[in-house]
């Protein structure tokens, strides 16, 4: 699961790409979005195309049709989701009927898209909020065991039982930067 200490790769994507460092994922997409904000009024339309282009398949064609910036970097986007042909093809079709487990690779693009516009759209408001939470998916968790994470009163807490969970790792990292940034803010 985990290759090497601090770089996760999920069954279908990862941040990393083919690189060792997740900041050419974010430069890559902030060079998107930026070109797609030279075209499009304001951040929040933007947001409202990629929501719907990431919903239909027709959507997504006339999106990437008017923006050839998107074609191009189609190669990139690729980089970033190696898993999911094989993800999908290994479902069950009871699984396969859920929602989630229908994505296609495009859809995958817009939301990476989306949430790294979301991100900057809400980053100013979450600079100065006091209390940070990290909301982590269920399918990172080391499902070749049995998760020892305890509810907290809001959601469940990472008790790091397994070296191999994403969850484990991620929440390891969050803590030791938010030590940082208590530290930074004191």
């Amino acid at each position: 699961m985990i290759n090497t200490p601090g770089k996760i790769f999920g069954k279908t994507y990862s941040l990393f790409g083919n690189e060792n460092y997740t900041g050419y994922f974010y430069k890559f997409v902030e060079e998107i979005l930026d070109l797609l904000l030279g075209k499009y009024e304001d951040e929040l339309s933007l947001l409202d195309i990629i929501r719907k282009s990431g919903k239909r398949e027709k959507n997504y064609i006339s999106f990437t049709d008017e923006n050839i910036c998107l074609k191009e970097s189609e190669s990139v986007f690729k980089s970033y989701t190696p898993g999911v042909t094989s993800h999908r093809k290994e479902q069950s079709v009871f699984k396969f009927r859920k929602s989630i487990m229908r994505l296609e690779e495009w859809q995958y693009h817009m939301y990476m898209l989306e949430f790294v516009l979301v991100n900057r759209i809400n980053k100013n408001k979450f600079l100065k909020c006091d209390l940070k939470i990290a909301l982590l998916p269920h399918c990172l968790r080391d499902l070749t065991r049995n998760c020892m994470a305890e509810v907290n009163g809001f959601d469940y807490q990472c008790r790091h039982c397994s070296k191999n969970c994403f969850i484990n790792e991620a929440s390891k990292m969050l803590s030791s930067q938010f030590k940082i940034y208590s530290k930074a803010k004191s």
